[in-house]
C-alpha cells in the first residue's frame, strides 16, 4: 500500500519557529534558504533605499524587504520570499494584518547568491509572472548584470554602464547599475569589471607595476554553484 507523505500548508510555515534557517513553501514541500552572505545584502539594501525613496515620494504603495513571504499558489501551498518586492498602493488592503501577503507583488527582485543555480533561478521568474508579477529583476553580482524581465520570454539585459527603469510601475525611476554594485567603505564596487577596477586603482595610491597584478588578484572567480558566464 503506498503511503501519501502529507504536505505542509502556508499556515504550518508560518507557525514554524525563527532561527538561523528561513524556508520557502513549494508546492506543499518546504525548501531551506540559507542566510544571505554581506554582498548579497548590501545589493539587496541599495536597491530597497533607491526604490523606497521613490516609492515613498511618489505615494505608490509599499516596499517589501527580504523574507516576506507571498502566497503564491494555495493546495498545494507555494510560499515564495524575494530580496526585495513592491506592492501597488490599490493592492495593499488585500493583505489581512498579519501572514502572507495574498497573491505576486507586482515587482519582485532576486539576488543570485553564491549556491544558486542559474536554472532554479530562471524556474523562479516563472512562478513570479505565472503568479500575477508585473516585473521581475534579477541582479547577479558574478558578472556584473542586471536582467529586467517585463515577461518571461521578455527581458532586457543591463551591463555596468546601463540604467535600470520601472516606468509601468516606478514612474521618473532611474538606477544606475554602477550603484547597484556600490560597496562604499573601498573605492571599487562589489564585483566590479576588471576593466572599470584597473581605471579605479589607477587613480588610487598604488604603483602603476602593481595595478594589473591586484585587479588579476581581485577579478579571479570564485568556486561558485552559480559561476560567472
Amino acid at each position: 500500500m503506498a503511503v501519501t507523505q502529507k504536505r505542509m500548508t502556508a499556515g504550518e510555515l508560518l507557525k514554524l519557529p525563527r532561527g538561523k534557517v528561513r524556508y520557502e513553501l513549494v508546492k506543499g514541500e518546504l525548501v531551506e534558504m540559507t542566510p544571505a552572505d554581506h554582498r548579497h545584502g548590501r545589493i539587496a539594501m541599495n536597491i530597497s533605499i533607491s526604490l523606497g525613496t521613490a516609492v515613498e515620494q511618489q505615494k505608490l504603495g509599499a516596499v517589501y524587504a527580504a523574507e516576506t513571504g507571498f502566497y503564491l499558489q494555495r493546495d498545494p501551498d507555494t510560499v515564495r520570499a524575494p530580496d526585495l518586492a513592491f506592492v501597488r498602493r490599490e493592492r495593499l488592503d488585500e493583505a489581512d494584518e498579519q501572514g502572507y501577503f495574498p497573491g505576486a507583488p507586482d515587482l519582485a527582485v532576486e539576488v543570485i547568491s553564491p549556491s544558486d543555480v542559474y536554472q532554479e533561478v530562471e524556474a523562479k521568474v516563472a512562478e513570479w509572472f505565472a503568479a500575477g508579477s508585473a516585473a521581475v529583476v534579477v541582479v547577479n553580482p558574478r558578472n556584473w548584470t542586471v536582467k529586467h524581465y517585463s515577461s518571461v520570454t521578455e527581458l532586457k539585459v543591463l551591463t555596468e554602464e546601463g540604467v535600470l527603469e520601472l516606468p509601468g510601475l516606478i514612474p521618473g525611476w532611474r538606477l544606475p547599475v554602477a550603484e547597484i554594485f556600490e560597496f562604499g567603505l573601498w573605492p571599487y564596487r562589489i564585483g566590479t569589471s576588471p576593466k572599470k577596477l584597473m581605471t579605479l586603482l589607477s587613480n588610487s595610491f598604488l604603483p602603476s607595476s602593481m595595478v594589473k597584478d591586484v585587479v588579476s588578484i581581485i577579478s579571479r572567480p570564485s568556486t561558485s554553484a552559480c559561476p560567472r558566464r
